[in-house]
């Protein structure tokens, strides 16, 4: 076979001197690799970031799909701390942030549900929370956490842009793998050890990273273990409102005019909620552990085990100094139609603190068997379970009131606002206590997978891979609530919160843990309820709606083609899938006259979907080449919409639910790129990419007769067997379109001197249901515009390099109300990090992280922008020694 030939320099042969010291290994273990079948060239003789941007650039151009990938810089150390802030440096990725830290990931435009993620090729979903309810709080979601894990425990991450049939069907976005080290990676006996200590800018508190990797063969056998564990402490300060809603009064102070008093009065004008000084700070431990064992049983046959262990802990308060009862205003001022400036009389001020314990447990196993059948036929088996568990056991929030105040806010010079007011508000003497709240959350996500891989060698230029899969996937949670409100004229102390960190201005909390025993003591009845106010919550306490669970069984035929001729490399294949879907929950049942009831309830529902595939690369010559792939896949609807819970209101005739027989959204998707590389580490890649997406998920409402709605008939009251309720629920829309371009590209100016950069444009269009009406607008989560910078400097004993990373304003939510859309604006993040290497073994590193303080603002209204949150997270530095033996 005559092919063009250029130095594509491949990781199976290199890695053994580069990055992660490889060797030799088993050839059998190496060919079940997704890039072994390309062929071994020269050896590379560097380490560092600069070897890990090599072969990272191997891994992209001798892919025959759109792949992009990250590759350790030395055993048991990754380029980024976190693995989410790794993935942004990627075109077409970006992230979103909590705590100051990377945590889910958005790929080419589409949000973090249509991402799907693997763990050493199996998929998994780990969960946690922020304790923000402008980030979404506890949610349901399909959206891989990356902050659970630290970068310390992965050697390479790999990016699957377009699909191909043997890869697991499931995001319309992509596919990202994290991937562990295993013990054939390594020559013999290897080990890291890496030692860190962090400083936070914003808490002003110092704390450990540690990470250890073991590594070591036995002839045919071996053995990788590898642990990290961190401790952090972050502060997050700022201003935030609830929502903007229309403002609608009938009380004027003084100062307001007659004519004014109409304008007040409509509810046109929208106003802030709550216009609140705000802080949160958090404190985590986070552990992983991961063990890989591999025995070459013999020369046709490979076991494989690799086990995953994570956990976080967080420890979280909020405080919140917010404002309502605007009783009477007595002055304003408009900027289109919001309310910039505001004076109120006789106004409440409700200071929070707020408790969170939480804990998210992820475990993975996998085993394997690479066995070659016969001179021509390879086969992989695998089996594979994955469980994540998110607990939160404590949820305590305290309310403190004080009133009969005149204050005013002002956003006339400032998103971030600036409230006034006409007393000390951190005098805890004018304070009473006001309300307390409990809740508890739990989340559950388990994953099953059995997979049997086979690949038949026709000939020296083409092969065929086929297989099949079963897999099954389980979702369990529940949100628990209880309430007790207007306890300032009960005589109930309470204990002022010792909240002394950062924030714009200090006042007066209470101290949760120290209250709380007060508040239980007085023996209330929750509100709206017959029994006492309690942390020890039941299900009797879950709150409408949220007690639910998705089981999905899917199973998977495919057969692909893989040809390379000359100077063309070609796959083209079909993935059949089939899944079956049972939604069960609770539905709340409301009657007049008596206790509102849960009643259980199971649905049912299937799909099936043909899902083709395309990826040719064409080498055009020795430095260009040509690649294109066209696919079809789907992502699987989110969890709250496919629930069978309902709520249910028999005194309103209104019911609103889920649907658990929604299809799969689907995507038509095409993708092109030239790709020019030359010298040892230089490339440059232009790529347009296109995606039609069908099937979105809309919320539509509707009047329907009780005995058309499918829910069980002894639910109805007597009589009322022809009545007709109103339903809302989430529906398969029309759809969207995603188009963009990609430039990407790394230059090394010579010396060790180089930079890399990337940006991508994108534009989408999608409708969307606000307060009944269909709007055309971006896709949710969609950046236009977002691009990476990095310059870099390496040299034999020392490195340096700083990074940024731009992401354009995006929609984030629908608001409703008196707004359109919830929106986040643009973000520019700065890190920097430099590295001594005082022997061969041993490395002296400083890194810095949003060397900027950049702030996150979030807003509601496209037309008037109108503040929601502005939040900054600090600064934060670590110092720290990487020894490798």
């Amino acid at each position: 076979m005559s092919c063009i030939p250029f130095n594509k320099t491949l990781i199976a042969s290199s890695v053994a001197t580069v990055a992660l010291g490889l060797g030799s290994g088993a050839a059998l273990a190496q060919s079940t690799e997704p890039d072994a079948s390309a062929e071994l060239m020269e050896e590379v003789t560097v380490k560092g970031f600069r070897s890990s941007l090599m072969l990272g650039q191997d891994l992209k151009r001798n892919a025959v799909g759109s792949q992009e990938s990250i590759v350790a810089e030395d055993i048991a150390d990754f380029p980024d701390l976190n693995l989410a802030e790794s993935l942004q440096r990627i075109p077409g990725v970006t992230i979103n942030r909590d705590n100051g830290e990377g945590r889910q990931i958005a790929l080419r435009g589409l949000g973090a549900d249509f991402t799907r993620t693997q763990l050493n090729g199996m998929e998994a979903l780990a969960t946690n929370a922020s304790i923000l309810d402008s980030r979404g709080s506890v949610s349901r979601t399909r959206s891989f956490d990356f902050n659970i894990f630290a970068s310390e425990l992965f050697n390479r991450i790999d990016v699957y842009k377009s699909s191909e049939a043997k890869l697991d069907e499931g995001g319309i976005a992509g596919t990202v793998n994290l991937r562990t080290p295993k013990p054939f990676d390594y020559d013999g006996f290897k080990g890291a050890l890496s030692g860190k200590l962090s400083y936070a800018e914003n808490s002003e508190e110092y704390n450990p990273r540690i990470a250890a990797l073991v590594s070591n063969t036995w002839g045919d056998f071996g053995a990788t273990f590898s642990v990290a564990h961190s401790q952090s402490d972050s502060v997050e300060f700022g201003h935030r409102n609830w929502q903007w809603e229309g403002f609608s009064t009938s009380s004027f102070g003084p100062d307001i005019s007659e004519a004014d008093q109409a304008r007040l009065s409509d509810g046109s004008l929208a106003y802030p909620v709550a216009n609140t000084i705000s802080s949160v700070s958090n404190s985590q431990d986070r552990t992983g552990i991961t063990l890989a064992l591999q025995w070459n049983v013999s020369d046709d046959l490979l076991l494989s085990t690799d086990i995953i262990y994570g956990k976080l802990e967080s420890d979280a308060r909020e405080y919140n100094a917010a404002t309502r009862g605007y009783r009477q205003i007595n002055d304003f001022e408009v900027r289109g139609s919001s309310i910039v400036y505001a004076e109120f009389l006789d106004a409440d001020i409700r200071n929070e603190s707020k408790f969170n314990q939480s804990e998210t447990e992820f475990s993975q196993f996998i085993f394997e068997a690479d066995a070659s059948l016969s001179d021509s036929l390879t086969a992989k088996f695998t089996a594979g379970y994955s469980k994540s568990e998110f607990d939160a056991p404590v949820h305590d929030k305290v309310y403190l009131i004080s009133t009969g105040h005149t204050f005013s806010f002002d956003y006339r010079d400032s998103p971030e606002g600036n409230n006034t007011y006409d007393f000390d508000i951190a005098d805890p003497s004018a304070y009473q206590l006001h309300r307390a709240d409990t809740r508890e959350d739990f989340i559950s996500n388990e994953f099953t997978t059995l997979k049997a891989d086979f690949s038949y060698e026709i000939n020296d230029s083409s092969s065929l891979d086929f297989g099949l899969q079963y897999k099954n996937y389980e979702s369990d949670g529940y949100e628990r609530r209880q309430t007790v409100r207007n306890l300032e004229d009960l005589g109930i102390s309470y204990v002022s919160g010792p909240f002394s960190t950062a924030t714009t201005r200090n006042f007066t909390v209470a101290d949760v843990q120290a209250s709380f025993p007060n508040i239980l003591a007085a023996g209330l009845n929750a509100r709206n309820t017959d029994r006492l106010f309690t942390r020890d919550l039941t299900p009797a306490d879950n709150i409408e709606g949220s007690a639910y669970q998705v089981e999905e069984e899917t199973a998977a035929l495919y057969a692909q083609y893989n040809i390379e001729v000359e100077n063309i490399r070609a796959n083209f294949g079909v993935r059949y899938a089939t899944t079956d879907v049972t939604s069960s929950g609770d539905l709340l049942v409301r009657e007049a006259g008596q206790p509102a009831r849960f009643e259980p309830v199971s649905i049912d529902s299937s799909y099936s979907e043909i899902l083709p595939s395309l990826n040719v690369t064409v080498d055009l010559s020795e430095e260009l080449l040509f690649r294109f792939s066209a696919n079809r896949n789907l992502s699987r609807p989110s969890l709250g919409d496919l629930r069978a819970s309902a709520n249910i209101g028999f005194a309103g005739g209104t019911i609103a639910r889920g649907n658990p027989e929604l299809k799969p959204f689907i995507a038509d998707s095409f993708e092109a790129s030239f790709e020019y590389y030359f010298g040892e580490i230089n490339y440059v890649s232009l790529g347009v990419f296109t995606k039609d997406m069908a099937s979105f998920v809309v919320t539509e409402s509707s009047n329907v007769p009780y005995t058309q709605t499918g829910l069980p008939p002894e639910l109805l009251p007597p009589g009322d067997e022809g009545r007709i309720f109103v339903i809302t629920k989430p529906v398969n829309g029309n759809g969207a379109t995603l188009t963009g371009v990609e430039l990407a590209g790394q230059y090394e100016f010579g010396a060790g001197f180089g930079v890399i950069a990337n940006v991508t444009y994108a534009e989408s269009e999608a409708e969307h249901f606000i307060n009944g009406e269909k709007i055309t607008a971006d896709l949710l989560g969609l950046s236009q515009i977002s691009y990476n910078l990095t310059a870099y400097y390496e040299a034999e004993n020392w490195g340096a390099r700083i990074s940024q990373a731009y992401r354009d304003g995006y929609l984030e939510s629908v608001a409703g109300r008196v707004n359109d859309f919830q929106g986040v604006e643009d973000t520019t993040f700065v890190d920097a990090s430099v590295f001594y290497n005082i022997s061969e073994n041993l490395k002296l590193s400083l890194e810095g992280i949003n060397l900027t303080n950049e702030k996150l603002y979030r807003y509601q209204d496209i037309a008037d922008h109108r503040a929601t949150t502005v939040y900054e997270s600090g600064s934060s530095f670590l110092l720290g020694l990487n020894y490798t033996f």
